[in-house]
């Protein structure tokens, strides 16, 4: 089944993303980066690739072997920004989706919709939101969720 989330910045869709994200992602022990040719003005929707060069284990249920390939999608209009990963997901992609969204919503005072919950967060209540979402879905989805992709670069 397909995952979705919404968030509505309460400012401007922040035009440093590509650097943004994985700063906010540190506090939860992610060290990442975002495909270099990605900037929000510029961006046409679809995939956003990721490479993690480390997670917890207690979000993605594994420890990461090595660096990964990962990501989700992405759509941003106006002050929306539309967070969408299908079926078959890892649980590497599915926890970038959900902490992108809730310290993006954080960052810009804006709200986290959550369709499939259908509840809408604010404040310090979106990342509680998020780090429960991740929680749930691993312990429904299970041990294939566990799947890692090497990053073999970004060519």
């Amino acid at each position: 089944m397909a995952f979705e989330l919404s968030v509505c910045c309460g400012r401007t869709v922040p035009d440093n993303l590509r650097e943004l994200w994985p700063a906010l992602l540190i506090p939860h022990g992610i060290d990442c980066e975002i495909y270099p040719d990605f900037s929000p003005e510029g961006w046409s929707g679809g995939f956003l690739p990721f490479k993690v060069i480390s997670i917890p284990a207690e979000l993605i249920d594994a420890a990461l072997l090595s660096p990964a390939i990962s990501g989700f999608e992405v759509d941003i209009e106006g002050q929306h920004i539309f967070f969408r990963s299908a079926m078959g997901r890892t649980a590497t992609e599915f926890a970038l989706l959900c902490l992108c969204a809730a310290e993006l919503a954080i960052h810009t005072d804006g709200e986290y919709h959550d369709p499939q919950a259908g509840e809408t967060y604010h404040g310090d209540a979106v990342r509680d939101a998020a780090l429960s979402e991740i929680k749930d879905t691993l312990e429904y989805e299970g041990i294939v969720s566990r799947t890692q992709y090497p990053f073999e670069g970004w060519d």
